[in-house]
């Protein structure tokens, strides 16, 4: 399933040049991804009012699902590296 916020993020990486280091990151972090997924939500609160909170939302919802990494992460080879 294919997030909203994903060809967002992929022009922010693509941009800088990060795609494949990002996905090396996904694959090398994976297993501690829910664990920074549930730090992470400790600052949900904070950035719900802010323009970008529903996109931080969508980030957490990503990193806790192992499926939708790796499906972002198919995403972001086929399409911008």
């Amino acid at each position: 399933m294919q997030n909203t916020n994903w060809l967002t993020w992929k022009s922010f990486l693509a941009r800088r040049g990060l795609i494949s280091s990002a996905c090396e990151l996904l694959d090398l972090i994976q297993p501690l991804l829910p664990l920074i997924a549930q730090s992470m939500f400790l600052g949900l609160p904070l950035l719900k009012a802010t323009p970008f909170g529903l996109s931080y939302a969508n980030l957490l919802n990503l990193l806790g699902d192992p499926d939708e990494i790796y499906q972002f992460k198919t995403f972001l080879q086929e399409t911008g590296a």
